[in-house]
């Protein structure tokens, strides 16, 4: 029997930006061979910035599907609103670099791993 596993994490956006502590994304975890591939990607061009920066973020588009964000109206109230995944490249180019290494980061499970003692 062949199993198709997906989960779903959520990345707190807490510190982001005034007010968004209650924000966040839902990222669909990758398996090992998308992180694989990533980390080949990166590996081909140390040096090479641009290819770092497409890497992540197009890694992004590929595993944020959600979330809720601070969306401001005509009048300037910023007030929290869910996204789909239709909004997600306006969410991901709102996100700096280190943002989107976050959520990529989250997707792979690098940020559950710990040092041991």
């Amino acid at each position: 029997m062949g199993l198709n596993i997906v989960a779903k994490r959520k990345m707190s956006l807490k510190g982001f930006a005034e007010g968004w502590d209650d924000c966040y994304l839902m990222i669909k975890s990758a398996n090992e061979t998308k992180r694989k591939e990533w980390l080949k990607s990166l590996d081909q061009e140390k040096s090479d910035d641009e290819t770092a920066f497409n890497t992540i973020r197009d890694a992004c588009l590929e595993v944020i599907v959600g979330g809720v964000v601070m969306s401001t109206d005509a009048d300037g109230n910023a007030s929290p609103v869910e996204f789909t995944a239709a909004d997600v490249p306006e969410v991901v180019e709102a996100m700096n670099f280190v943002w989107q290494q976050e959520a990529v980061s989250v997707s792979t499970g690098n940020d559950r791993l710990k040092a041991m003692i």
